[in-house]
C-alpha cells in the first residue's frame, strides 16, 4: 500500500485518519504544519499527500502549490472544515483548479477518504 503524508494541525483529526488509512493497509506520516510536512516531503518516500486549508503559518493552499512546484507528481487531497479567511466552496475550488487531486469536506466519512485516496493513487 501507499505512504501517504497526513498534513493537520489538529491531533484529533490525524489520529482519525490515521486509523482509517492504517486499516486499510496504508503507512502513515503526520505533520502539523507545513514546515512539518516540507521536512517529510524532503525525506522522500511520500506517495501521497492529505493536506488541511487552515493551518497557522502557511496554509494548505500555499503548501500544495509548493508540493506541485517541487513533486509535480505527488498526488494532493485537499480538506477543510471551512476557515476564517474564504468561503469553504471557494478554497476548495481554488484547490481543485490549481491541481487538487481530490477535495473532502470536513467531517467526511471514512469511505468517502478511502475512495478519495484509492483514486488519487491510480496511475495516470
Amino acid at each position: 500500500m501507499a505512504s501517504i503524508l497526513v498534513v493537520d494541525d489538529a491531533p484529533k483529526v490525524r489520529r482519525a485518519i490515521r486509523r482509517s488509512l492504517e486499516v486499510e493497509g496504508h503507512a502513515v506520516i503526520e505533520a502539523g504544519d507545513a514546515g512539518a510536512a516540507r521536512q517529510r516531503l524532503a525525506a522522500g518516500g511520500v506517495e501521497l499527500a492529505l493536506v488541511d486549508i487552515w493551518m497557522p503559518g502557511d496554509s494548505g493552499l500555499e503548501l500544495m502549490r509548493g508540493i506541485k512546484a517541487v513533486w509535480p507528481d505527488l498526488p494532493v487531497i485537499v480538506m477543510s472544515g471551512g476557515g476564517p479567511q474564504a468561503p469553504i466552496e471557494y478554497s476548495l475550488a481554488v484547490a481543485e483548479a490549481e491541481g487538487a487531486a481530490a477535495v473532502l469536506v470536513k467531517p467526511f466519512e471514512d469511505d468517502q477518504l478511502l475512495a478519495a485516496v484509492a483514486a488519487a493513487l491510480v496511475p495516470a
